[in-house]
């Protein structure tokens, strides 16, 4: 984050998150996995050897660090809502689980960084998120931005994908940003904290 003069976060815009910026996390990521397992699992490692560079050599560099993982950390049928104690409890969705695995590296290595060296550096996983910026491929997007799509190039009736009996958690980009510049203020624990 940056950190202006008087010593606090300043909260990232909206438009900035939506765009990515903000987050390690992308838009439509969820959508893509399984058709391009080992491009978006090599973006989610580079991601987390992002926080490796902040301890080279042994020396901190970085004393307060946010990692944005994501929600398909959690394994394929965790009890909705999902709880964080879910993690590593079952079998991930094998769509994205090469991104999945990378995301938890991450988290793991929040943990070790924290324990070694004492920095404050903690994880946030953000669940879905739609608003400005989103996808809106019919192939490739998130639920509700199909869902937006679709609902505005019907004519007579909307067809939309299931049975219906999925649940699943949403969170407007500007909400999650909000999270985000919230867990960077306040929160200083070594377990993930889910924001949705």
């Amino acid at each position: 984050g940056v950190t202006p003069p008087t010593g606090t976060i300043a909260p990232p815009s909206a438009n900035a998150f939506s765009r990515g910026v903000a987050s390690p996390t992308r838009s439509g990521v969820s959508a893509t996995t399984s058709a391009l397992p080992v491009t978006e699992s090599t973006y989610a490692v580079q991601v987390t050897a992002i926080s490796g560079v902040a301890t080279e050599r042994g020396e901190v560099r970085t004393p307060r660090l946010l990692f944005l993982g994501s929600s398909c950390i959690y394994p394929k049928y965790a009890e909705q809502p999902i709880r964080e104690s879910s993690l590593l409890t079952g079998e991930l969705e094998p769509t994205n689980d090469a991104y999945a695995i990378a995301k938890i590296a991450g988290i793991v290595h929040v943990q070790a960084a924290r324990r070694q060296h004492g920095v404050r550096w903690v994880s946030a996983m953000p669940t879905n998120l739609y608003g400005p910026g989103d996808n809106f491929d019919l192939e490739t997007s998130h639920v509700i931005a199909a869902m937006i799509r679709k609902m505005l190039e019907a004519e007579d009736e909307i067809v939309l994908w299931g049975d219906g009996s999925p649940t699943r958690e949403f969170l407007y980009v500007e909400d999650c940003a909000e999270g985000i510049w919230l867990a960077a203020q306040r929160y200083d624990g070594a377990e993930p904290v889910n924001l949705g």
